[in-house]
């Protein structure tokens, strides 16, 4: 059978749309699935502010999709992707877990707006080969000369850039990390409005009605009020007055351009011309289920799930100055260590140790595998050095009677609202920080390697050592396993998307090597029509909770598993909005398993 086309919305085509390009192909985008668009603060939060307060980013704000500060000194900077807390947990849009491919990714792209006390002035941009600060392999880009006073889409493409420090952008396969120093200026105040690393593959933009053989600079307006965006400084149209214009470097949006002589601004003069036109914005999926949280989760299935509304999620808390419940979620302040008793502070570090102890049942490790939870976290930016991380406690009983208590690896936590999701099968993650033996003999072991029982279950929100409180507020925790359906009973693979989908059209596959063939087998639909199942076994959904709320772009494919073979499989969709095409996979998966 051919390839199963799943239509969205009504039959309507995108590409009728005029002046409509598609968007360029995006690391952030199409690997992390988050570009950097600068519209919330954690596209720029991770292991900012580090260097100390003689190179701090002052200033900081996140807002309409703007990020904007001001510079210490020249070395104040902040990470575009963060290669990861080492001795944490590898979670989140990490370099880590999502690498640049230097062959793959080589167009650096930014808009930015720059305010430097002199001139002339240069950005900086830096990458490096790990998460270790400094990384074992570093590079850099410099002689990038700053515009004072307006904005402009800079561009360094980075294979060829003749002004490189240390490692070149191709000696290594992967980066991971990207660093932005805004300016090697002290003082100098500058906005980003967005970031762009693409696979130089050029989506062009044609200009026709150009005086011929004309030189013109090019500017964008976007926004409200109109951030006017200059991006060609000295094009030159065709002897037939056309101009070949490449906008891979454009975030989605729409857009109004305007053609002027060189030198001159938008509004200093009539433009030689100005249109509107739009960016594509490349769809991109996220899947909800199969997810980390869509799984049989643990709690729900002993009656009664931790979405902390009330004391009967929990056996208490300790070492906090009041906690709460309220609106859903449970609040607690943690003072810093000399305002908490003894028995409340960290051997040897004088690190704060709050504790939360949530009430269920026991429950087999084996049978478990991801944990979930949504925390607030007060705070300007992050710092799990000084105790803003987190730690998953579980109290093991063996079936040869030996009883355990692990500590997981650190969780770096991010300041304000943010959702952590870990994969205790993975092979960094699932290795335990330290074990504490009860009775009998207990070694270290991988989360997969132990066997038993989890007969108590343990949060320990932080490890404050800042000198000051921190505020915290938990909204639910989560501990599942891994989506099951019976072969025969439809699955619902359920996703979401970043746009409404008209005219959007999805196939639907299923893999066992999402990176290498995730187009491996069609995953045909289930016939609604067909007559009722009947049988021993049923499917039951997860219980729904806050985090599943209903979304608007949200769609559910019914999957026909009744040709599908036993086994372990991840959920791939290629999708096409009739402008950009992407194909994406799951990031855990599912098992498929014998009536």
């Amino acid at each position: 059978m051919g390839i199963v086309t799943v239509p969205i919305g009504a039959d309507v085509s995108v590409a009728a749309q005029v002046g409509v390009v598609p968007e360029g192909n995006d690391f952030a985008t199409e690997v992390m699935r988050d570009p950097w668009d600068m519209s919330e603060f954690s596209d720029i939060s991770q292991w900012l502010n580090r260097t100390g307060p003689e190179n701090y980013l002052l200033d900081i704000q996140v807002e309409n999709g703007l990020f904007s500060a001001r510079s210490a000194s020249g070395g104040s900077y902040f990470f575009i992707l963060y290669g990861g807390y080492p001795p944490g947990v590898r979670i989140g849009n990490i370099g880590l877990l999502h690498p640049i491919s230097s062959n793959e990714y080589s167009c650096f792209y930014l808009a930015m707006r720059a305010e430097t006390p002199s001139s002339p002035a240069y950005y900086q941009l830096s990458w490096g080969s790990d998460e270790s600060l400094p990384p074992t392999a570093y590079g850099q880009a410099f002689n990038t000369e700053l515009e004072n006073g307006i904005w402009k889409l800079y561009f360094i493409p980075l294979s060829t850039w003749p002004w490189q420090d240390q490692a070149h952008w191709d000696d290594e396969p992967m980066w991971r990390s990207l660093r932005m120093t805004p300016s090697l200026t002290d003082n100098t105040t500058f906005t980003v409005d967005w970031i762009r690393l693409t696979d130089c593959q050029s989506v062009q933009y044609n200009l026709t009605g150009l005086p011929t053989s004309g030189y013109f600079s090019l500017w964008v307006g976007t926004g409200s009020p109109e951030r006017q965006i200059l991006v060609e400084e000295n094009a030159q149209s065709s002897d037939t007055g056309t101009y070949d214009w490449d906008v891979q470097g454009l975030a989605p949006g729409e857009y109004t351009y305007y053609v002027l002589p060189p030198g001159m601004r938008p509004g200093e003069q009539t433009p030689i011309q100005q249109d509107s036109f739009v960016i594509n914005a490349a769809p991109i999926v996220k899947f909800v289920r199969p997810s980390a949280q869509s799984g049989e989760d643990h709690p729900t299935s002993a009656g009664n799930p931790w979405d902390m509304s009330d004391v009967n999620d929990i056996y208490g808390v300790e070492c906090v100055s009041n906690w709460y419940f309220e609106e859903g979620s449970l609040l607690f302040d943690t003072p810093p260590p000399p305002m908490l008793p003894p028995g409340c502070v960290g051997v040897g570090a004088n690190e704060a140790d709050p504790r939360i102890f949530l009430k269920s049942n026991e429950t087999d490790i084996q049978y478990r595998r991801f944990l979930s939870f949504r925390l607030f976290q007060s705070g300007d930016w992050s710092l799990p050095e000084k105790g803003m991380i987190g730690r998953w406690i579980w109290t093991l009983d063996t079936p040869t009677g030996d009883s355990c208590i692990f500590t997981s690896r650190d969780i770096a936590l991010d300041v304000g609202w943010a959702t952590y999701e870990i994969d205790f099968h993975d092979d960094w993650n699932g290795i335990p920080n330290e074990v504490l033996t009860i009775r009998g003999t207990c070694p270290l072991l991988h989360w997969k390697q132990q066997q038993g029982n989890i007969v108590g279950f343990r949060f320990d929100p932080n490890e404050n050592i800042t000198g000051s409180t921190f505020h915290q507020e938990l909204d639910w925790v989560r501990l599942t396993r891994i989506d099951r359906s019976v072969i025969g009973k439809p699955f619902p693979i359920r996703i979401s998307l970043n746009k409404q989908a008209v005219g959007v059209d999805f196939n639907f596959y299923y893999t066992t090597d999402p990176v290498g063939n995730p187009t491996q087998s069609i995953a045909l639909p289930f016939d609604s029509s067909s007559p009722p199942l009947t049988g021993p076994y049923f499917l039951y959904l997860p219980l729904v909770h806050r985090d599943f709320h209903p979304d608007p772009n949200g769609f559910t494919f019914l999957w026909d598993t009744s040709s599908v073979l036993p086994g372990v499989y991840y959920i791939c969709a290629a999708i096409d909005d009739g402008y950009n095409t992407a194909t994406y996979c799951s990031e855990t998966p599912l098992e498929i398993i014998n009536p």
